[in-house]
Formats: C-alpha cells, sequence, structure tokens
C-alpha cells in the first residue's frame, strides 16, 4: 500500500511487495530452523505477485480496504490450494 501511495511504477511495486513478502517467509523459516520454502518448488512468490496484481488493481476503484482484503484473500486461495492439490513449480535440471 506504501509502494501504491508513493506512486512507483508497476515493476517496482512487483519487485517492492515480491522482495518483501519473500523476505518475511525466509526470516520465517530460518527462525524455526527449517528449510525456506522460497527454495523449493512451492508456489510461494508467484502468489504473492498475484495478490499484488489485484491489490494494485482493485486500490483506486474500491479503495484501501476492500482491496487487500481481495488481494490477501486471493494469495491465501492460491497457496492453499496449490498445498491441497501438490501443484507445484517445475525442478530446474541442470546441465552439468
Amino acid at each position: 500500500i506504501k509502494a501504491i501511495d508513493n506512486n512507483y511504477n508497476f515493476i517496482l511495486f512487483l519487485f517492492v511487495t515480491s522482495i518483501t513478502g519473500v523476505g518475511g517467509g525466509l526470516l520465517r523459516d530460518i527462525i524455526i530452523n527449517r528449510k525456506p520454502v522460497v527454495f523449493q518448488t512451492d508456489i510461494y512468490c508467484l502468489a504473492g505477485i498475484v495478490g499484488a496484481i489485484i491489490l494494485r488493481l482493485l486500490y483506486h476503484p474500491f479503495g484501501m480496504i476492500s482491496a487487500a482484503y481481495l488481494a490477501l484473500c486471493t494469495t491465501v486461495f492460491i497457496r492453499m490450494y496449490s498445498y491441497i492439490k501438490n501443484i507445484h513449480l517445475p525442478k530446474i535440471k541442470y546441465l552439468y
């Protein structure tokens, strides 16, 4: 919301929201001493990016509260749906 209020362009907005979301999850995982979810194949950052896009698109037409709740619900839904259905991002295979 601060990035929208400060009129960040769309790419910078996505970068800031991604870094904030991934950084918070990374710190959580380090504090509880487990392998960070970000480094696994879970749909983590992708769900946050979709939520950020929804926040950005709905902020001005619907207001801060409604846009924030819709973005939060969308992000949680994507994360829970991918977890329940066991949907993951593809693993990168190295050639060497």
